[in-house]
């Protein structure tokens, strides 16, 4: 039906060593945008750091959307992305999940992470405004599928799932600290570690023709 469902959440114990799911209550279906929906597919919840409100992402994998609803009130409040492979369009998404406190600029921010089959890149946008940060993986991932973030030490990892004829699972470094050229809205590998090296470079001389990049201590993005 396209209709994504919360339930209240319970558990019981039954026995030394285990835990089992209690039956639980419905507590509501969320509401369906005006004009409807496609093919719903993985959630994903931003609880903000503010205590004002929290967000809840669904990918709509087959009309190339994000919907976002707020969770607490049972709200509709609009969808990002749209059919393309331009900056910021979205082609087949079917993972998505939320990265907190990366290295920012200024400050730290918190970032939606959007896998995408049929662009096979994963983009990246700014939680909660939505602004488009970039994406990566181009050249390197085939049909991404799902994706998992993890801390290890200063250094976000996230680990994607492909299923294209090499099966490959690609591994994205988010280090903090470091003195790196600030691209705020690209990625670019210094190191020329990635296979999409040419690309990363048409893509900081396009940053350069509008905007001036400068050197700061900040984090950095890879992919390897």
């Amino acid at each position: 039906m396209g209709v994504f469902t919360r339930f209240a959440s319970s558990l019981r114990h039954a026995g030394i060593g285990s835990m089992l799911f209690a039956a639980v209550p419905l507590t509501y279906e969320t509401v369906v945008p005006p004009g409807g929906h496609g093919e719903l597919d993985t959630p994903a919840i931003w609880v903000s750091p503010y205590g004002s409100f929290n967000l809840l992402l669904v990918t709509d994998k087959t009309d190339d959307y994000i919907e976002i609803h707020d969770p607490d009130k049972n709200q509709y409040l609009g969808r990002l992305g749209g059919p393309g492979s331009a900056p910021g369009k979205l082609a087949r998404p079917n993972a998505v999940t939320v990265g907190y406190q990366l290295p920012g600029p200024a400050e730290p921010r918190d970032v939606m992470f959007i896998v995408e089959r049929d662009n096979s890149r994963v983009s990246m946008f700014l939680l909660p405004y939505g602004n488009y940060l970039g994406s990566l993986g181009i050249g390197v991932l085939d049909q991404p599928m799902g994706i998992a973030l993890h801390w290890e030490g200063a250094q976000l990892q996230a680990w994607i799932t492909d299923i294209g004829p090499v099966r490959l699972t690609g591994l994205l470094e988010w280090r903090k600290g470091g003195d790196v050229v600030n691209l705020t809205n690209n990625y670019f590998d210094s190191s020329n570690l990635a296979a999409d090296t040419l690309a990363s470079a048409k893509r900081l001389a396009e940053f350069n023709a509008a905007q001036h990049p400068y050197v700061e201590n900040a984090g950095f993005v890879k992919l390897r």
